[in-house]
């Protein structure tokens, strides 16, 4: 990275078009200069794989950094993105799953290995309520005849 890049200050005036194929935000940098930016809603999910892909060399790049399962201690602060939709793909060729979630219509697919899978059943067990999980009423459709 050279030592006169830009450094970012925020990203602000998001608003998609009125027709919904485009949106358009601001990079705002610290030293006060504004960019504008104006993509197609098909650029959102390369742009989030590429965030996600600088956070991996980020954190490899880091000395001591450990596969870290979060659980019951931690104290994670994060501002949660709604999802419509969530469910598990089987891998082909690994022995593993894809867990994809649909965001605003796309999908993202994160690689679980059943280890990952047997502790987030864990932890769905331990955080949510039995009345959640295991409800009285089963909706049986009972029918007239």
């Amino acid at each position: 990275m050279t030592d006169d890049a830009r450094r970012l200050a925020r990203l602000s005036g998001g608003a998609a078009a009125d027709e919904g194929a485009t949106v358009g935000f601001t990079i705002e940098v610290e030293d006060g200069r504004n960019v504008d930016i104006a993509c197609d809603t098909a650029a959102l999910e390369p742009m989030i794989h590429y965030m996600i892909g600088l956070g991996r060399l980020a954190a490899s790049g880091r000395e001591k950094v450990a596969p870290h399962q979060f659980g019951h201690t931690d104290r994670v602060e994060t501002t949660p993105i709604e999802i419509s939709d969530l469910g598990l793909m089987r891998e082909m060729t690994a022995d593993g799953a894809t867990l994809v979630m649909r965001m605003f219509g796309f999908d993202l697919g994160f690689q679980v290995t059943p280890h990952q899978l047997k502790a987030l059943h864990a932890e769905i067990e331990r955080v949510l309520p039995a009345s959640m999980l295991h409800p009285s009423d089963h909706h049986h459709h009972h029918h007239d005849h």
